[in-house]
């Protein structure tokens, strides 16, 4: 669901010639280790702030469970 967020931001900003479009999504992350945080998105759909450890290992971990 993250990562088709930030797709539909991307394909808004794309389809308005460039216009600003408000972003209707929020994503929070919550290290171990730390308060969590929002992620914000760049217009492109990327976000402006990093995963922390934690995110992406995790991801791949869940990724093989599912094979």
């Amino acid at each position: 669901m993250i990562r088709k967020t930030q797709v539909l931001m991307k394909e808004k900003k794309d389809a308005s010639n460039s216009i600003p479009v408000a972003n209707p999504f929020k994503v929070y992350y919550f290290p171990q280790d730390a308060q969590p945080y929002e992620m914000r998105y760049r217009e492109d759909g990327k976000f402006i702030d990093e995963f922390q450890s934690g995110f992406f290992d995790v991801n791949s971990k869940l990724v093989f469970d599912l094979l």
